[in-house]
């Protein structure tokens, strides 16, 4: 009977939910050091974003916003993908009805694959698509029925064609790879002009986490009188560690009469846009008004004036 058939599917599906989620709460379990209090998880969920700044302003195609835009982590999605990937997502998706995939199989995949990307989106700070990877697993396993559709169309569109496609794409998908090694961090696809243009459309973490001090640091050997401005200083990102030396206070003083040779990481000088967007004064953006002589990895531009 219907009812019966309501049944069997409720019951399977609190067995498979259960299959999930017991191995899941025992890696959790396990990563906390086994904790007594039931509410320790909880807290550490809600300390996230405590000692974020309420004044900080989230960056996007050149504007600043304190609250950031509902599609920020889908541009980012489309501009930091591999292109390749892309298609194979779109197509995988154009072509869902030509599918032999039952539905058990697509409620595991596009259940937390729409549950992330809409707690993602709603939820997460406008800093970075490293909190949209989890949805990526569940994209590459969808995408895996191309095979289907590959073994479908074989004969009608031909095998020469199919197998050049696919040659194609995939030589494509590992240029990419090769190509921006080892700066992954910073890799923008070709909608936008490659990572050189990655600056003009995010910021933060979606470019550089101040990881080039090692080649900053190898830099200023070869050009001793190089200045340095730097965003960040603490106990992870010390220059002075590095033996990094010249670095100059970060004030309009600094920017404004600039002289000699500058190396300035990227963070900075969007962040430098944003202050000549609040004072309107664009002799702070050195990024619409300069153009940089060299860079080290996509992390710091260097000028000279």
């Amino acid at each position: 009977s219907g009812q019966n058939d309501f049944n069997s599917v409720i019951s399977r599906f609190v067995r498979i939910t259960a299959i999930i989620i017991i191995p899941a709460f025992l890696v959790v379990y396990f990563s906390y050091l086994m904790p007594t209090d039931s509410g320790f998880y909880l807290r550490g969920l809600n300390t996230i974003y405590a000692d974020s700044n309420s004044n900080y302003n989230f960056y996007l195609n050149g504007q600043f916003s304190p609250g950031g835009w509902w599609y920020y982590f889908l541009e980012a999605f489309l501009i930091k993908t591999p292109i390749p990937a892309l298609i194979a997502f779109a197509v995988s998706l154009i072509f869902w009805r030509k599918f032999n995939i039952n539905n058990r199989d697509k409620l595991f995949i596009f259940l937390p694959l729409v549950f992330f990307s809409i707690v993602t989106s709603l939820k997460a700070h406008n800093i970075g698509i490293r909190y949209l990877l989890p949805t990526f697993p569940f994209l590459i396993l969808y995408a895996g029925v191309l095979a289907q559709l590959i073994k479908i169309k074989w004969d009608k569109i031909g095998p020469a064609i199919i197998s050049s496609v696919v040659i194609v794409l995939g030589l494509w998908y590992v240029f990419s790879a090769v190509s921006i090694y080892p700066d992954y961090l910073a890799y923008f696809n070709e909608f936008v002009g490659g990572p050189d243009n990655g600056y003009k459309y995010l910021d933060d973490s979606n470019l550089e986490w101040r990881h080039d001090l090692k080649r900053l640091a190898e830099y200023q050997k070869k050009y001793p009188d190089t200045k340095i401005i730097y965003s960040d200083k603490n106990i992870y990102f010390d220059p002075s560690y590095y033996g990094i030396k010249n670095l100059i206070p970060r004030t309009e003083k600094s920017v404004l009469n600039p002289s000699g040779k500058y190396a300035v990481n990227i963070h900075f000088l969007v962040r430098l846009k944003e202050l000549s967007q609040k004072l309107n004064d664009k002799n702070l953006d050195w990024l619409f008004l300069y153009k940089p002589v060299d860079k080290i990895g996509h992390t710091f531009l260097i000028y000279e004036f």
